[in-house]
């Protein structure tokens, strides 16, 4: 670890780091650096052999805070499918990122607080209030309809 980016020390082989709570996909490149503070680990394959790092925690202070479960601010469905609704929203400009750090798009709600999420992959993503830099942890599932 320098900083916050996490490194293999493995100079061959197939990269994966991933969140060691969720089991999420984050990178596929040997080196990652996380936007919120978490427990890591790389997964290495080579030669056909898999092995998996321990879980190291990265803590990144003062950047990206998720807001506590006592805020009044209310996100739901979440986790969520297509839409999603913001109540006792404070800000009306966004920003929504991938668990990679990636500017997926930016909005500004005028009248209802109503994000369409149908169109992207399940996953963790972040809804980043531009204005107070508090963001909104959002998991997105996907569901097929029974005809």
């Amino acid at each position: 670890m320098n900083g916050n980016t996490l490194t293999s020390n493995s100079a061959v082989g197939n990269y994966t780091w991933i969140d060691c709570i969720s089991g999420i996909t984050l990178s596929l490149n040997n080196s990652y650096t996380p936007i919120i503070s978490g427990s890591y680990a790389v997964i290495i394959e080579y030669n056909g052999c898999i092995d998996t790092s321990l879980c190291h925690y990265v803590s990144i202070p003062n950047s990206i805070n998720e807001i506590s479960e006592e805020s009044s601010t209310k996100i739901y469905p979440n986790p969520s499918n297509d839409k999603v609704f913001f109540e006792n929203l404070k800000f009306t400009n966004i920003e929504l990122y991938s668990i990679e750090g990636k500017k997926i798009q930016e909005c500004k709600f005028v009248g209802k607080y109503i994000l369409d999420v149908s169109k992207l992959s399940k996953g963790i993503y972040f809804v980043k209030d531009i204005t107070n830099f508090k963001v909104y942890k959002l998991i997105l599932i996907k569901r097929f309809a029974i005809r």
